[in-house]
């Protein structure tokens, strides 16, 4: 089974922009906006060479987002939860990205196992900046909301 990586995504910039991008995004069965890669960057019918290696190479991680949310901010922007597996899926958020280019997709990303594999992403027209934040109990546990004082050995 793949580790879960939480991904919180913030993203920022015109209102009419953040409306095209919400637009997109579909609707779960309780009527509640999510995020799903397949919505932007659909995966052909038949894809080449198999989805697994094209679910790599177009959205960065091997299954679409899963247990995600769309939260429209106080201040008109969002906020992109959802779970991953293995990774942090940036080809699939730079690709988005480029979608928008007039927004900025910006956040932070933790595996369960915390505080491995975490980090800080800023995105822009399908340019990112990382920076890693391996071993950061305090930014691993912000993502998942968890105490820090649980995880300090």
């Amino acid at each position: 089974m793949a580790n879960n990586v939480l991904n919180r995504i913030k993203i920022k910039g015109d209102k009419d922009d953040i409306a095209i991008f919400l637009q997109k995004c579909p609707i779960d069965d309780k009527g509640e906006k999510v995020f799903s890669f397949n919505q932007f960057i659909p995966m052909p019918e038949n894809p080449i060479p198999n989805w697994y290696d094209w679910s790599i190479e177009h959205w960065g991680t091997k299954w679409d987002a899963r247990d995600s949310a769309v939260i429209e901010l106080d201040d008109g922007d969002l906020e992109l939860i959802f779970i991953s597996p293995w990774s942090c899926p940036l080809i699939g958020l730079k690709e988005v990205s480029k979608l928008f280019p007039n927004l900025v997709f910006e956040g932070g990303y933790a595996c369960e196992f915390i505080p491995s594999d975490c980090g800080k992403i800023y995105i822009k027209n399908g340019i990112l900046k990382e920076k890693d934040m391996e071993g950061d109990v305090d930014f691993a546990c912000s993502i998942w909301g968890e105490d820090p004082a649980e995880w300090q050995e």
